[in-house]
């Protein structure tokens, strides 16, 4: 059975469509299908559902990459999962070069309707809801995600490439930015907690002109007063705000070693 709201719904074979049709042909039936649209209010919309994959994998690879929409989608033809609306803005592109524009332009968000609201954690959204208009708008930062290991295998210092492809000037203001804790040994929606990570970025401002490309050097430390024992995750974005548009890259990281 499908729950859809104050009645239920079933699922049959087309054979037994057939029949019914089939049987009510004679009779004349017809079937009317009134115009009275109503709405009905969504708490969860715009929001990642609970039910969506939670990552990291257990290599600390960062899975999901990315947020689609999807779960009861008007349209001629309702999209209950976002992997279909994925496949489609996707095909346009390498798979390679597509994933990491798409990761930049992603924009992250919330855990909760509720204002304020952490946002939520990368290892659930990826870098965020895809948006088609800043894919085609954009160039690429890279790396697209920073994986940062756990404990044992701490990466705490990476480099970041700006690309300028256009023909003007662009000046970035990296920064980090919303940060998000996660404890995965419950069933989601998992809880976080707000205490974030150190980050330290070098230089504060960039300027790169056309073709050329500026390097920013990041520098993290996990986050600390947390218990090692509850194997969190904790994850948050580098915001590179720019003069013509701004780059979101996630990161994520474990304080925990898995082995």
């Amino acid at each position: 059975m499908i729950e859809t709201g104050d009645y239920d719904a079933a699922l049959i074979p087309q054979v037994d469509g057939l029949f019914l049709l089939q049987a009510a042909v004679p009779n004349n039936f017809t079937v009317s299908f009134p115009n009275d649209p109503s709405t009905i209010p969504n708490p969860t919309a715009g929001l990642v559902p609970p039910f969506s994959t939670y990552g990291p994998s257990n290599d600390m690879y960062l899975k999901p990459a990315l947020s689609a929409r999807g779960g009861s989608i008007p349209s001629t033809f309702p999209v209950t999962l976002a992997l279909p609306l994925q496949a489609n803005v996707k095909s346009a592109a390498t798979a390679k070069a597509a994933r990491n524009i798409f990761q930049d332009a992603a924009i992250p968000v919330k855990q909760t309707t509720l204002n304020p609201s952490l946002v939520e954690t990368v290892s659930h959204q990826g870098a965020g809801l895809i948006d088609v208009y800043n894919v085609i708008e954009n160039t690429a930062l890279l790396p697209s995600e920073l994986l940062l290991n756990d404990t044992a295998y701490f990466k705490g210092e990476r480099t970041l490439t700006l690309p300028n492809e256009g023909k003007k000037s662009v000046t970035y203001l990296p920064k980090p930015s919303a940060e998000s804790r996660q404890l995965i040994m419950v069933a989601g929606p998992v809880p976080l907690v707000s205490k974030a990570a150190n980050v330290e970025i070098n230089p504060k401002k960039a300027t790169v002109h056309p073709g050329s490309t500026a390097s920013v050097r990041v520098t993290f430390k996990p986050p600390k007063g947390l218990d090692p024992k509850t194997f969190l995750v904790y994850s948050g974005y580098i915001k590179a705000i720019g003069s013509d548009h701004t780059f979101h890259l996630p990161r994520c990281g474990r304080q925990a070693q898995r082995r």
